[in-house]
Order: structure tokens, then sequence, then C-alpha cells
């Protein structure tokens, strides 16, 4: 009897350990959805757990998880009709605010600077400043620089932006770089930048670097012209193909990037100090470095016969970089780059062609997949996780903001 009862006790506790297994698996992939509509333009704050979000009246509002229900009102900037906040970005030390929008008397974009402590807005590049424009100014910040600066880029023609800086302390100063055709990524430190210089017609894509002192200084107040300058190119792919920027090393000065090609895409590092370039993955694309760098998450063709990057039959794969193999690989139909690891590593958020938001995650028995359908899958979705990993946002012009919470 005693043994009996000894049995069925222990069969309990077996059950009992496995489903509360399952549940805790279960509810760590479970997520709540929060909507915020009217949303033009938004910015985690640097800490997480909170945003910053722009509507169409030019109001900038604060908002809290975890259910950022309350929004709390900043400041007001006035707007000319029909316009709108296009970006919003924090200073590093969470003391500013940087707010791309066109002022109210002439249209021009402008970068706006709020002081948290001092509710101080400022305008930037005023009526004088350097870098006017033939047309209407538009304009877009890169990186806060680690000097303070505020790197932007103004379109300056048709495939053209051109790379500036302003200095918001002690007085506006101002920095001109080079003009490229591409987009610009900062490395970790925000001392150097990866430029995609992507060329018309049939010509390679390249990638260059350009430094944040490779800047040439010009005073305020006065009228500036140059010539168009490219931004230097490092190397450029092969003819009907590209090379596209991935992902920064945390060392500052390793790159990795697609080397796509008609023959087949691979995924290569540059070490940006030698100019050295060699082959991580051949037949991958779309890389994604986890926080640490210790994984590098990519999309393959689901069959080695399969060329062409537009192919439905991808799969995921993740890759260790310690011991270069393989961990887990998954085939998602429909899926596109890029891929997104959350800050705690934990999962990764992907965009389908079908409109669907995947939510991947790496478990001893390989890849659990999660997908959501997204409101408005005709337009162009922007995913971003929040600095402490608690959340996920997507935004779309049409519907605004979309909070996925997760229980990391």
């Amino acid at each position: 009897m005693n043994t009996i009862l000894r049995l069925l006790i222990s069969v309990f506790l077996i059950l009992t350990i496995f489903l509360g297994t399952a549940s805790s698996a279960s509810d760590s992939l479970h997520s709540v959805e929060k909507s915020i509509r009217g949303v033009d333009a938004y910015a985690w704050t640097p800490t997480g757990g909170s945003l910053v979000y722009g509507t169409s009246d030019g109001t900038l509002w604060s908002a809290q998880g975890p259910d950022f229900a309350t929004a709390i009102r900043i400041i007001k900037i006035a707007l000319p009709e029909e316009q709108k906040i296009e970006q919003i970005v924090w200073s590093p030390d969470g003391q500013n605010i940087a707010v791309v929008a066109p002022r109210l008397n002439d249209g021009w974009d402008t970068i706006w600077l709020f002081n948290i402590k001092t509710s101080q807005l400022r305008d930037l590049l005023p009526l004088g400043a350097p870098f006017g424009s033939p047309g209407t100014r538009s304009l877009r910040i890169s990186s806060w620089l680690p000097d303070g600066r505020i790197a932007f880029v103004e379109h300056c023609g048709t495939g053209c932006v051109g790379l500036h800086a302003v200095q918001p302390e002690g007085g506006e100063q101002y920095w001109d770089f080079c003009d490229t055709s591409g987009d610009l990524f900062w490395s970790p430190t925000r001392k150097n930048a990866v430029v995609e210089n992507e060329h018309s017609g049939v010509a390679p894509a390249a990638l260059g670097l350009e430094s944040a002192s490779d800047g040439v200084a010009v005073p305020g107040g006065a009228s500036y012209y140059r010539p168009r300058r490219e931004c230097g190119s490092v190397f450029e792919g092969v003819l009907r193909g590209g090379v596209y920027f991935d992902a920064w090393f945390p060392d500052d000065k390793t790159v990795l990037f697609t080397d796509a090609n008609p023959d087949g895409s691979g995924l290569k590092l540059w070490n940006t100090v030698s100019g050295l370039r060699t082959t991580l993955v051949a037949g991958g694309w779309s890389g994604a470095l986890s926080p640490g760098a210790r994984y590098l998450a990519f999309l393959r063709h689901a069959h080695e016969s399969a060329v062409t990057e537009d192919s439905k039959r991808v799969s995921l794969a993740i890759l260790d970089l310690r011991s270069n193999k393989i961990l887990a690989f998954r085939e998602i139909p429909n899926v596109q780059g890029p891929v997104q690891w959350s800050p705690s590593a934990n999962y990764l958020a992907i965009l389908a062609r079908d409109g669907k938001l995947l939510l991947a995650r790496i478990t001893p028995a390989g890849i659990e997949l999660r997908q959501t359908e997204l409101e408005e899958p005709n337009f162009y979705h922007e995913l971003s996780w929040s600095p402490d990993g608690k959340y996920l946002a997507d935004w779309n012009e049409a519907s605004g903001l979309k909070i996925f919470s997760f229980n990391e």
C-alpha cells in the first residue's frame, strides 16, 4: 500500500514539474498588445520601459509601461498645416530630446532641441544657419556623437544626402562631411560610420568609412556651398550585385556585411583597420548579431539549389560564433530581413511579406515560432525593441503604434 502511494505521489510530482515547465515556456512567448493611434514618430527612453511620441498636432507625449494608458503632455511644437513630427531621438544621457519637424514660418525641416530639466525648446538650424536648400529642406538625424554633436543628413538632390553635424552646447557650431546615396551606420562608440553608396542601374553598391573627426568646421550665420563630394568607398560589389551593411561587432572595428551577387549571397567580415575581408557564412544574408556578439542569426535558402534571395523558401539559422556551429534552423515562408534580436537575446523579431510579425525563440528542441497578424499589411512597418527588452514596438503610418509586451 505504501509503495503504491509513493508511486502515485512520484507520478504526480513528475506531471506537476512537466506541466509547470510547459506552462512557463508557453507564458514566456505570451504577448500583450497595446495600441496608440495617431502616432507620427516615437522613441524609447534610453533606459527602456517608457517612450515619447509625437502626434499630428505637433504635441510630444510621454507614456509609461506596462500599460502605456496614461499619456503625459511634454510640449507642443507649432507646425505648418498638414505637416508632422518626423523623428524623435533621445540624447545618450537622457537629458535632451532632439526632434525633426518643419518650421512654421518657412516649412523647412529643422532640429528642435528640448531640454527635459528646463523645458527649453531651441531651433538648432535657425534662419541664416548653413546647409540651406534650393527648395524645401528635408533632413534626418543620423546619430548623437560622443562629443555631443548631432550628426544629421540633408537631402541634396536626386539620390544624394549630405552628412553634417551641429554642436548644440555653447552656441550652435556646424560641421560638414560628405555626400552619400545610401545610409550611414555608426559604430558602438559612434566614432566611425559605415557608408552605403548605392549606385544606380547595374553598377554595384559599395561600402565606405567615415570618421566623426573628418568633418570640416563651418561658421554659423554664413552662406555655405561646396560641390557634391561623395563619401569615399573602400570596396564595392560585383556587377549586378552589391555589398550591404549588416552589423558592427563590439570591438568597434569589425563589420558584418552581405556580399550579394548573381551566383548567391554570403556573409563576410571586414576589418576596418587592416582592410582584411573574409567569408563567415556562404549562402547567407541579412545577418544580425546577438547582444554581446555570441550568436549570429541570418537568413539562407531552404534548399542549396536556390540562388535568388526572392525565393519564398527561406530558413532562419542561428550560428554560435565561438564554436562556429549551427545551433538551430527553421524554414520560414515569406520572411524578409532584417532580423532583430531582443536586448536579452531571448527573442528574434522578423517581418514576413504577407503582413505577419514573427517572433522566434531558441530552445533545446530548435526554434519556436509565433506569428501575429499586423494591421495595414501593405504599409511599411518599423520594429524596435525597448532597451530593457520587455517591449516590442510596431509602427506604421496608417494605424500608428502597437506595443507588444513579453515575459522575459
